[in-house]
């Protein structure tokens, strides 16, 4: 069967009425079609002499309702209208005489073409047109299948198979949707006022990222414990631990999950010396997490360590009678590394708790200063200069980028009078530093978390089909000190992905997703804020580096005016839910370059669950997509 033989069975849904620029139609659509809307796709069939184009647009507005042009009903009643303008205007357009039984109404609607569509060796495709359609060519509905392939083209045939799963196209939830994962790591933002369903869809990324990607791994900001379900999960949803736990893990995928507590000490001593873990740790932490893994039915071998005490367990879950308070776990010290670095790489879950370590690395001083004394790092780097200069030998020389803080805090005691004769600094300022490091010491640093097990442990966090939860909710108190060590986390990753290759007996992916749930807290837009917040210059170093080192970053906000534009710029990837607020839209409008002046005016008017979608990471550059989210159950 030939191709116009084919083309004559489909249906018209209305005409091109005028050609207004090379890229933009005048088109009219029946208004008796249902299921259109502003974001549709539509296919437009061409005859241009022997060849028949055919080409996708997008309707991007709707602007009137009228009767259909030469067909006014008044002169319909008089019989000025021919049956030999009806029979001519009917075989322009297959199948049209159905509708006008239906009705006679019009939609005027402006269409932007998006490209021509390419039919080779069964392969389908997405050019940019050689010339724009013609006026009087007919608009049709694509078939499913056909639309389907068109937008995945750029990913090839597989694309079902390697793409991650994001839901139906709004007014076809035949067509499924599904976005480049491999294209992660150029940056994503997920934005949506509150009550949009933001958190839902990113989830449902994440999922899919870590079930298509043999390699993946994900470190995400958990701040109320909504993908791990240690927290607020609200009704009618399931966790991303939980929907990982049900459909991976409990059919065999081989996963492992990972706890990062901030600032809190896990473990507790009672009588006879013996330490275990906090009530409230065992009663937030635990336990619900106990209840998942009894649940699905499966056997986990899980470590917890407390990097301020020194201290380690390891044990079972689910642990028989929970919910009885003397089951608490035993935690034993350890006197040495090697008792338990190479089990932080192969516990199935692991959960820790999260400070400074005992030596930090000289290139983190300068996030380190942020909110402190002017000199604070001047000063600190002379005082290591007199140390190095003084003692060649001992710990905190041997490797000369680390910095021991207690004994930075010794050096500038000892080092005062030189400090001040030899590089002009006054005693006020070497005041105001020491006031500044004993503040770290104090309530930053764990003198007990050995640099060894701080690299075991960020080697955890960047191996393959790893899921990393900084837990930011109760027992977790977030303040501005909880900023600090996670920058210093942050930072520690992308030192090592920077010098992956100096890595040995490791083996870390270079397919690291870091989720930032409320990314304006990390990443703020105000100066007065950027200027104090210690994890906003670590996140620039990532949005503009990190893509080369395979480390990729998905910032997810309900108020885009108060992220920084820099980082909001350096998103490729745009999934935006519904946002009515004209400063949001500013900021979207200006700061992120895959989105369509439409679909900024588009944004107030989507559903719950409905996203734009665009960018690298969309299944084609060339097509923005109005998608219905299918949120994780």
């Amino acid at each position: 069967m030939s191709n116009k033989t084919k083309e004559e069975k489909l249906i018209s849904i209305g005409l091109v009425e005028e050609v207004s620029s090379f890229y933009e139609l005048k088109v009219r659509l029946f208004a008796s079609i249902e299921n259109l809307g502003v974001g549709s796709l539509l296919k437009v069939i061409s005859h241009d002499g022997d060849v028949n184009r055919m080409y996708l647009v997008r309707l991007i507005d709707i602007t009137d309702v009228a009767p259909f042009p030469g067909l006014r009903l008044e002169e319909l009643l008089r019989g000025e209208v021919t049956l030999r303008d009806l029979r001519e205007l009917m075989e322009r357009l297959p199948g049209l005489s159905t509708h006008l039984r239906t009705s006679l109404s019009t939609v005027i609607a402006i269409c932007r073409v998006l490209g021509e569509i390419k039919k080779e060796d069964n392969q389908i495709s997405l050019v940019a047109p050689s010339r724009p359609p013609r006026a009087w060519s007919a608009v049709m509905l694509p078939e499913a299948k056909e639309l389907e392939m068109i937008v995945h083209a750029e990913m090839g045939q597989d694309y079902a198979q390697k793409g991650a799963y994001l839901g139906t196209l709004s007014y076809l939830s035949n067509v499924r949707v599904y976005l480049n994962p491999s294209k992660f790591n150029m940056h994503m933002a997920i934005l949506a006022q509150t009550g949009a369903g933001k958190t839902e869809t990113a989830k449902r990324i994440i999922y899919e990222f870590i079930k298509s990607q043999n390699d993946a791994c994900s470190l995400i900001f958990d701040v109320v414990g909504q993908y791990s379900g240690l927290g607020l999960v609200e009704s009618g949803t399931v966790s991303l631990f939980e929907a990982l736990l049900r459909d991976l893990v409990s059919n065999g995928r081989k996963l492992k999950f990972t706890w990062i507590f901030p600032l809190i000490k896990i473990a507790y001593r009672k009588l006879g010396g013996l330490r275990k873990v906090s009530q409230v740790f065992w009663k937030k932490i635990i336990r619900p997490l106990n209840d998942y893994i009894a649940k699905y039915n499966v056997e986990i071998q899980c470590g917890l360590i407390d990097v301020y005490h020194k201290l380690y367990a390891e044990f079972s879950l689910p642990i028989p009678d929970a919910k009885d308070d003397s089951q608490y776990i035993g935690l034993q010290e350890f006197s040495d590394t090697s008792e338990v670095k190479n089990k932080i790489l192969d516990w199935d879950i692991l959960l820790t708790n999260y400070w400074l370590p005992n030596s930090i690395r000289e290139t983190f001083l300068p996030t380190l200063q942020r909110g402190r004394t002017e000199f604070f790092e001047m000063l600190i780097r002379d005082t290591v200069e007199l140390q190095r200069n003084a003692r060649k030998e001992g710990r905190p020389y041997k490797v000369l980028t680390l910095i021991d803080v207690p004994l930075v805090l010794d050096a500038l005691q000892h080092f005062s009078t030189e400090l001040i004769e030899r590089y002009g600094y006054w005693q006020t300022t070497i005041n105001s530093v020491k006031r500044d490091l004993r503040y770290v010491k104090d309530y930053l640093l764990a003198r007990n978390f050995d640099p060894e097990i701080h690299y075991y442990l960020l080697s955890r966090i960047s191996s393959k089909n790893t899921v990393t939860f900084i837990h930011l909710t109760t027992p977790v108190v977030e303040s501005i000190n909880t900023l600090y060590v996670i920058a210093y986390l942050l930072d520690e990753l992308f030192e090592l992905y920077s010098n992956i290759s100096l890595l040995e007996n490791i083996e870390v992916t270079r397919n690291l997703l870091i989720v930032l749930e409320e990314a304006h807290r990390y990443a703020p837009a105000s100066d007065d804020e950027a200027k104090k917040n210690p994890v906003l210059p670590v996140l620039e170093k990532i949005a503009r580096e990190g893509r080369k080192f395979g480390l990729g970053l998905c910032i997810i906000s309900q108020r885009p005016a108060f992220i920084n534009k820099t980082i909001l710029s350096q998103c490729s990837t745009l999934v935006a839910l519904r946002i009515r607020n004209k400063y949001d839209q500013e900021q979207i409008r200006y700061s992120v370059e895959s989105i369509l002046e439409e679909d900024v005016k588009l944004l107030p008017e989507l559903n719950t669950g409905e996203a734009l979608v665009s960018g690298a990471a969309s299944p084609s550059s060339l097509i923005p997509l109005r998608v219905k989210v299918e949120m994780l159950k």
